[in-house]
């Protein structure tokens, strides 16, 4: 062995370092035995939460609240240790994944903390008020294990929710550990503050099926997915297992019994679609005076298969399964038997019938009660009318408004019934069955491809294998919960510069609500304005009856009056000018292609009630035209007016000349009426009926002179004796016998 005497420098960069300062070996393990880099830190037992040691129960000893009650169990040895930790140490977290609760401040409150308090377990006790926000709390009173407690009024059962994978609950206490003085350590595995910490879980992982295919069971074709279950498992007692998919609207749910799977696996449905005809289908008024309307069901083969392929009118055997019921406007619902009202066929004088593809059907609304008060009252907390008819369990609802009561001699009320969604497309149907293997464990599910029927928004080929679109789209939720196994959490971001890939990153229709929180929201208030616009379709189809009834009836006044009145040299007559609606008053349409629609101002009843300046302007006109025939008053009404030559009496000078030179006289339009109100503009006022008799009597009235002239001068002219004739008749008659 080679000795130095003295020291040996080392130069490592800038510094210098001596031989006699490096570390040895058994300086390391100096060091590591001693603590001198490491300090050992005492924890807490191992515990991992199993089904086996969940219990849960119903608590109904407090007078305040009963409650829902999850413990979790653990060895005596294991309990003690822990309890022994000093104060207000958190032992277990509750997670709730979809329930929602709110405190007593309106806070939303997702995850509940149970402790240690004074060597004891607490947990979290979760009680309702009144308004239905909660108290949380934290009592020893279901101990001495660790739990949480729900109120029953919440309806929140906590071991549904655990089983289910909605209930993740995490041990938070450390084990015995060696805890380093340096921040960086490399090693396997480590236990530090930005690390992923794993939670271990006893919920079986379900996600993706191990098996896609089809099969024929009892000359039925059906699409098949199985998920297969490893030996080792055990499968706890009552698991629900769920698939819920949304592209066609199925869902299965089985439940373990302890040896077999229990349930209906085989699935398949007809998503129905029900939607305003846009159409005013009414029945003819009855002998009292009300109304009813038609309903239909659209004749297709579709359809015709759901209801065993009758050759029946559809809409009739439809409404053989129903129900009337009522939705109030506090939101409840009731059935119409329950207040002596319901829908129900006309009576056999109006006939049911097939158009254009379509069957229907008359319905009519009674009430078997004759207290107007309380019918009205009834019908004034009532907002819609439906009526519900069950195909194997699948509701399909027309709903239906009301208008005029009328009353019925022999029991109540009629009531005018007017339809809202009134046409039934496709029919809404569910179909199940079960073909449970008893020899194996696997979760096996059916679809019955004869009822695949794709929601509106899929575009889904029949030619792909339903469940693989189903598993490719990833629209589908699962309980238990695939992010309820075991998991690694963090409560940092986690950010990536490369692609971070694996099969269970979830774009479920469940998942994306959690982040957006919207999806539900958005799909609700569509489906709630969708309603609101079939109930609009089916306003205006009952308004555009209602216009066009109207015109009908405008056109029998125009017919019935039978009065045509000459406009000038254009030729309209009164009507074929085209009446139309502006804002705010009637607008006459002119004939004139040059002239616009003129809205109506104003209306008169006499002659008199314009302005004065206008009734001279009148005047002026006609006496201009019609000369000094008589003595009678032109306009007897008008003598306070000053209007100069029209005033006077007229001449009787020479009258048959004047009559016979004004009926030589070509014809003079009235072009301009001067005025200096808005209300008096003549293009712009319109005459009553009154005003309009009154002028037609007034038009004979001033004919009055010219016909007592001429009957004044023939009775002067012609004297009786002039009609005496004295002639000898000088005719004889001869008879010819034979």
């Amino acid at each position: 062995t080679t000795k130095f005497i003295g020291d040996i420098q080392f130069k490592v960069g800038d510094a210098t370092r001596k031989g006699s300062e490096l570390l040895t070996l058994s300086d390391l393990d100096g060091y590591v035995q001693g603590g001198s880099w490491f300090e050992e830190v005492e924890g807490y037992p191992e515990y991992e939460i199993k089904n086996e040691n969940i219990t849960a129960y119903k608590d109904e000893s407090l007078s305040m609240a009963n409650y829902n009650i999850l413990k979790i169990n653990m060895s005596n040895d294991v309990l003690n240790k822990i309890i022994a930790a000093p104060d207000v140490t958190v032992v277990f977290k509750f997670i709730l994944r979809k329930e929602v609760i709110y405190d007593y401040e309106g806070n939303l409150v997702k995850e509940f903390t149970a402790y240690v308090e004074n060597h004891q377990a607490k947990g979290p006790c979760i009680t309702c008020r009144t308004d239905l926000k909660c108290m949380v709390t934290h009592w020893t009173t279901f101990g001495p294990e660790f739990f949480i407690a729900f109120d029953t009024r919440l309806g929140v059962n906590p071991y549904s929710l655990y089983m289910n994978g909605e209930l993740s609950i995490q041990y938070l206490l450390k084990q015995d550990s060696m805890v380093a003085k340096k921040p960086v350590v490399k090693c396997d595995v480590i236990d530090a503050r930005n690390a992923l910490q794993l939670y271990e879980s006893d919920v079986h992982y379900f996600y993706k099926p191990s098996v896609v295919t089809t099969v024929n069971v009892d000359s039925v074709d059906y699409y098949k997915m199985i998920y297969r279950i490893p030996n080792d498992y055990t499968i706890p007692i009552n698991l629900n297992f769920t698939f819920t998919e949304h592209c066609f609207g199925n869902r299965w749910s089985l439940i373990w019994d302890g040896t077999k799977w229990v349930g209906e696996n085989m699935q398949g449905r007809s998503n129905g679609k029900i939607e305003s005809s846009k159409q005013y289908l009414r029945v003819n008024k009855n002998n009292y005076g009300a109304s009813g309307c038609y309903v239909r069901c659209k004749r297709s083969e579709w359809n015709k298969m759901l209801l065993d392929d009758t050759n029946e009118n559809f809409m009739k055997v439809m409404f053989a399964n129903g129900t009337t019921k009522l939705l109030f406007k506090d939101g409840t619902e009731a059935n119409g038997s329950a207040h002596s009202i319901e829908i129900d066929r006309c009576d056999s004088t109006v006939e049911i019938y097939t158009k254009e593809g379509y069957d229907y059907l008359p319905l009519q609304l009674q009430i078997q009660n004759s207290n107007k008060e309380e019918v009205e009252s009834l019908l004034n907390r009532i907002d819609k009318i439906v009526y519900d008819m069950s195909l194997d369990g699948a509701s399909n609802r027309l709903t239906f408004r009301w208008d005029e009561l009328h009353k019925n001699e022999h029991y109540g009320y009629d009531i005018d019934l007017i339809a809202e969604l009134d046409s039934i497309e496709k029919i809404n149907y569910y179909w199940s069955s079960s073909n449970i293997n008893i020899a194996t464990r696997d979760i096996e599910l059916y679809l019955r491809q004869q009822y695949t029927d794709p929601i509106e928004e899929v575009n889904w080929d029949p030619t792909t294998n339903a469940f693989k679109y189903i598993i490719q789209q990833q629209f589908y939720e699962i309980t238990p919960r695939p992010d309820a196994a075991t998991t690694l959490y963090t409560d940092f971001n986690i950010t990536s510069s490369k692609i971070i890939t694996a099969d269970n990153i979830m774009t479920m229709r469940s998942d994306l609500n959690m982040v957006t929180n919207t999806v539900d929201v958005v799909s609700y208030d569509v489906k709630d304005i969708k309603n609101n616009v079939e109930t609009l379709n089916s306003e205006m189809a009952e308004q555009a009856a209602k216009t066009k009834y109207l015109q009908k009836e405008v056109d029998k006044v125009d017919m019935k009056a039978n009065i045509g009145i000459a406009l000038g040299a254009v030729g309209c007559v009164l009507g074929a000018t085209g009446i139309g609606v502006a804002g705010k008053a009637l607008s006459f349409a002119s004939k004139a292609a040059q002239t616009g629609g003129r809205e109506l101002i104003n209306t008169v009843t006499k002659v008199s009630d314009v302005g004065t300046n206008v009734v001279e302007d009148i005047a002026g006109k006609l006496t201009d035209e019609l000369p000094d025939i008589g003595a009678d008053v032109f306009f007897g009404d008008m003598v306070s007016v000053p209007v100069g030559r029209m005033m006077r009496s007229l001449s009787n000078k020479d009258k048959l000349n004047n009559i016979i030179a004004w009926c030589d006289e070509e014809y003079v339009p009235v072009n301009e009426i001067n005025f200096t109100d808005e209300l008096d503009d003549p293009s712009k006022v319109a005459m009553t009926l009154t005003s309009t008799m009154d002028m037609c009597k007034r038009f004979r009235h001033t004919m009055k002179p010219m016909i007592k002239t001429l009957a004044t001068t023939v009775e002067k002219s012609v004297s009786s004796t002039d009609l005496v004739r004295d002639d000898i008749i000088d005719v004889v008659g001869k008879y010819v016998n034979g």
